[in-house]
Parts: C-alpha cells; structure tokens; sequence
C-alpha cells in the first residue's frame, strides 16, 4: 500500500475461512503525510499448486469499506498484489 496517511492501518491475509494479521507496519513521513506498506505472506508450494486462494485485506479511516485483493494460481502469475488506499 501506499500514499496513506494516518500511519493506523489494518492488514489480515485470508485464506478460505482461515484469516491472520500481517506483522508488519508502516514507514512514513509525517513531513509529508505520506506513508507505505510492504508485506509478504509465505505459501507452501504444494498449497499454491493445489489453487488456493488468498485475500490481502485492508481497512483504513480513508475509506469506510474493507479493500480486499485475491490472488491464486489460475490468475497464471506469481508475484505482487497491490492494494490501494485512497488518502
């Protein structure tokens, strides 16, 4: 995520019914108002072969709705998943 501000921000991955917080946080400049935020999930290669799918969720005092981005080995990639966060 990026361009965010304020630094409070709620990130949980979800896979199926199973959901577990991010441990990450975020890196800001309070100059600026402006913050961002890398973070990983790993996934077992069998799991990722097998389909499953996982949810990057975000909640954030911008937006009064859960931003949610999924990801899976049908898309046919491995790699980023960003979400946006409106300031």
């Amino acid at each position: 995520m990026e361009d965010f501000y304020p630094p409070e921000v709620a990130v949980w991955w979800r896979r199926g019914a199973n959901e577990g917080p991010a441990d990450e946080g975020p890196t800001c400049d309070h100059q600026t108002h402006r913050c961002s935020m890398v973070v990983g999930l790993e996934v077992a290669g069998a799991e990722w072969a097998e389909g499953a799918s996982y949810g990057c969720l975000v909640a954030h005092i911008s937006s009064s709705e859960v931003t949610e981005k999924t990801i899976d080995a049908r898309a046919g990639r491995v790699g980023s998943l960003w979400v946006g966060v409106a300031n």
